[in-house]
């Protein structure tokens, strides 16, 4: 459940299984969305917010279940993941997601063990809660994976 996250079928569909990078210029095609694909090669680059989020699930998946990825990847996932830092809601979805499965993401594990507030609060939330107002991500679109 570590790599299950919400996302919009439209862009989800457009995205297929093309590789995550930087795209230059900023051509949208969803609107405001912050979400470009370039289909001529097969890349797709997510708005910085969420870079992060995607580094450490690709991570966690390459090192748990032996998702290949290419140095390139690992280089670019790395770089996303320190440059869009652990977010709370990240810690209280990995913290619930830890008790129901049994198995932590050690990309997030080592953040949300210092981080005793967010870790007491989350415990004392049944695994079919969300969390409270405060703790998820402000975005003004549907567009958070």
């Amino acid at each position: 459940m570590h790599n299950l996250v919400p996302a919009i079928g439209e862009l989800n569909g457009d995205r297929s299984n093309f590789s995550f990078n930087i795209i230059k210029g900023e051509d949208r095609l969803y609107g405001k969305c912050d979400f470009e694909i370039n289909f001529k090669t097969r890349v797709v680059e997510p708005r910085e917010e969420i870079r992060g989020d995607i580094a450490r699930v690709y991570l966690y998946m390459s090192k748990r279940y032996g998702v290949d990825l290419n140095s390139n990847e690992v280089s670019l996932f790395n770089h996303w993941s320190n440059e869009d830092p652990i977010s709370e809601y990240e810690i209280f979805k990995h913290n619930l997601v830890s008790k129901e499965q049994g198995n932590t993401n050690p990309f997030i594990a080592d953040i949300s063990k210092r981080s005793k507030s967010i870790s007491s609060k989350s415990s004392t939330v049944n695994s079919h809660a969300t969390p409270s107002n405060h703790l998820r991500k402000k975005s003004t679109f549907a567009d958070d994976f």
